[in-house]
């Protein structure tokens, strides 16, 4: 059965070793003056012996003459794609010596050699040796762009470029690139039905994201679908995938540059990342690259592997656009923040004691959560709404099932994770789930999905949008008659509201600054501001009239943690740095004002205070440290600098330091230019 030739592995070298069969199996049809699809591809005997070669490889069985019957000559091809790659691993290793020990084996069996997998073997080489295992990834600040503006689509052609109306439909798809027929019917149901005013996909064009699968599984599909509806083109934008980075990211940005082509200059997308915004200012949505740092062959083998996280100059780029948009945020990324049913940390590494948990992005992003309205992403190859509010995030919704076959025998929505609640439907009191299809050999898949964002009926800038989730069949080689989509569920997207819980006293908290960074660890007795390790602070009451704080209360601000021992109050003191004492004295003690007291003078988790030091009548707020490159504390008069008080939202992480792990393998990147827009494999 064709589709099982659809074989997607998390190694590198595989999937790019299946990128080079597929290319050379179709250069060979269209010799033939066939029109050559993706399904036909996967029926040619050399697609179904590298797959099944690529299959035992990646379960740790590699082929070969104990594990394989070579008197059948299909298991014959499945050996000679072994080695083939095997081969070719070689030559771009430099070790001569054993790839002419392959090649002697390999001329057993060439006469069996239907396509030619020798030739691969040299495209192989020849494409690791064009780029030296050097990555494309644009850096805006390695560039010298202007961060406020730079893959801004708004702000293309000088401030004129594609903005989403303020009734826009926005069609999200995910793990979308892999060129089969109910692929692009999907997409044709989604122009034809919805009229989107763009498409944003969530990452990984298949397998590896070369040249010319970035044409013929993403980029040639969407102009076929645009053709077939009778629909002129609106702008399609995408970030990407680990599969994307497999063939260093070449592919992938070649054609990102020419993808809105048709449209012109204001829908250009500039990086692998990207913000978009409602010409109302009301709405942004955020594209995220987290495929760069899931590129590592050497990650896929490696316990101390945790992440994937974001590029430091890119995190710097997100926190610009959310410190500086007043509206609300949608987030897009294709690896998960968190899972029920799979693992995204390592045994051995730092987290492995949160399997189901990606510590980088949620540690990034956290300060921001009041802000983000909803979170989207894929690399799992299903549809789960998780419960609203976990772990702090207003709506997680993974979306990675727009194409890709995922079989039921697979079990995608086991729950192997409990603590990762998925939503439960009110109504039904059930899980969302996608229904099954059934091939011509009665093997089942789950249906794709897609999503449709609607922001129009809104009367503020900033009200709720529509969102609306539909499957569609999916169907292998047995498509139905007539096929269409079906609604799975509506729901809206809103600004979180504003908490209703006051702040008790002697209880944990994180203080977050207007800037978006919390207070941090100690180092040597003074606080610095940090993302990565906010620290666990407790009030003290010293006037209170009750448990909760209140406008005007006089406090003492401590930490809880060990290394200061009893010196744990943090005070105003003759040096410009605020530190931590045991002097019980107006120097460590803090009068907290709410900033709105409009509504009342109690103080929630969330709302904006002031902290303004009892010795000093000066406003507490963070300070560049030039010699220290780090923000400490001090007080200025009169700064009018706000905080807010926020929940630790994730007790699991607390006191872990996120810091990216160093691997034995070196990552380069250059950026990818204009003129390197027709790279070729």
């Amino acid at each position: 059965m064709s589709l099982q030739n659809f074989v997607r592995v998390h190694n590198a070298n595989l999937s790019f070793w299946q990128s080079v069969v597929s290319q050379r199996v179709r250069q060979q049809m269209e010799l033939t003056g066939a029109k050559v699809s993706h399904n036909l591809l996967l029926k040619h005997p050399a697609i179904a012996a590298t797959a099944q070669h690529v299959k035992l490889t990646a379960k740790g069985t590699p082929p070969g003459p104990d594990t394989l019957d070579l008197t059948d000559p299909d298991q014959q091809r499945v050996y000679l794609s072994h080695l083939a790659y095997e081969k070719a691993l070689c030559l771009v290793e430099g070790d001569i010596q054993r790839a002419g020990a392959l090649d002697t084996e390999y001329r057993k069996y060439s006469d069996k050699d239907i396509i030619g997998f020798a030739s691969c073997v040299v495209t192989f080489a020849e494409y690791w040796a064009q780029y030296g295992g050097v990555f494309a990834y644009n850096d805006w600040k390695e560039l010298g762009e202007d961060i406020s503006t730079y893959s801004v689509i708004n702000e293309n052609d000088g401030g004129n470029g594609f903005s989403l109306p303020s009734d826009a439909r926005v069609a999200i798809i995910g793990d979308w690139g892999t060129g089969l027929a109910d692929a692009q019917a999907l997409l044709v149901d989604i122009i034809q039905r919805h009229n989107p005013h763009c498409i944003i996909h969530l990452g990984d064009i298949y397998y590896s994201g070369t040249p010319e699968e970035c044409v013929n599984n993403f980029s040639a599909i969407i102009k076929n679908a645009f053709d077939i509806a009778e629909k002129d083109p609106v702008p399609v934008f995408t970030i990407p995938g680990n599969h994307d980075y497999y063939s260093l990211g070449w592919g992938y940005y070649s054609m990102v540059y020419g993808l809105n082509s048709e449209i012109g200059t204001a829908a250009f997308q500039a990086a692998s990342y990207f913000c978009l915004r409602t010409e109302d200012g009301g709405w942004q949505l955020l594209g995220m690259d987290t495929g760069y740092n899931d590129s590592n062959p050497a990650d896929q083998a490696d316990p101390l592997y945790a992440g994937p996280w974001l590029q430091p100059n890119e995190i710097e780029w997100h926190q610009d656009k959310l410190n500086n948009f007043g509206g609300a945020t949608i987030l897009l990324s294709h690896h998960q923040l968190f899972s029920s049913n799979s693992k995204i940390n390592g045994a051995l590494s730092d987290f492995s004691a949160l399997p189901s948990q990606n510590p980088y992005l949620y540690q990034t992003f956290l300060p921001y959560f009041p802000k983000i309205a909803a979170w989207l992403w894929g690399h799992e190859h299903n549809f789960v709404m998780f419960e609203n509010d976990l772990l702090g995030l207003s709506k997680g919704r993974l979306l990675g099932c727009s194409a890709f076959e995922e079989l039921t025998s697979s079990d995608p929505y086991a729950i192997n994770y409990p603590d990762i609640k998925n939503f439960i439907d009110p109504e039904t009191g059930n899980m969302i789930e996608l229904s099954t299809n059934a091939d011509l050999n009665g093997v089942t898949y789950y249906n794709h999905a897609y999503a449709i964002i609607d922001f129009s009926g809104r009367t503020n800038p900033t009200d709720p949008v529509t969102t609306t989730y539909y499957e569609y069949p999916s169907w292998g080689d047995n498509p139905p008659d007539d096929p269409e989509a079906t609604q799975l569920y509506q729901e809206q997207y809103s600004l979180p509201a504003a908490s209703e819980v006051q702040v008790p006293y002697n209880t944990g908290i994180y203080l977050l600054s207007q800037d978006g960074q919390f207070i941090g660890p100690e180092y040597k007795d003074y606080p610095y501001m940090s993302n990565d390790t906010p620290v666990i602070l407790q009030f003290y009451p010293l006037n209170a009239q009750g448990n909760n704080l209140s406008h005007g209360d006089t406090l003492r601000i401590l930490t809880t943690e060990s290394s200061v021992g009893d010196k744990n109050q943090l005070g105003a003191f003759s040096r410009k740095s605020l530190y931590y004492d045991n002097d019980s004295n107006d120097k460590t003690a803090w009068v907290v004002y709410k900033r709105d007291t409009s509504e009342g003078t109690d103080i929630h988790y969330g709302d904006e205070v002031f902290f303004v030091n009892l010795d000093w009548d000066q406003w507490m707020l963070p300070y560049d440290s030039i010699l220290y490159s780090v923000l400490y504390l001090t007080t200025t008069e009169n700064a009018n600098y706000y905080w807010s008080i926020t929940l630790p939202q994730n007790s699991a992480l607390q006191g872990i330091t996120a810091t990216p792990k160093k691997t034995p393998y070196e990552k380069k990147h250059l950026p990818f230019t204009e003129q390197e827009k027709n790279v070729t494999v």
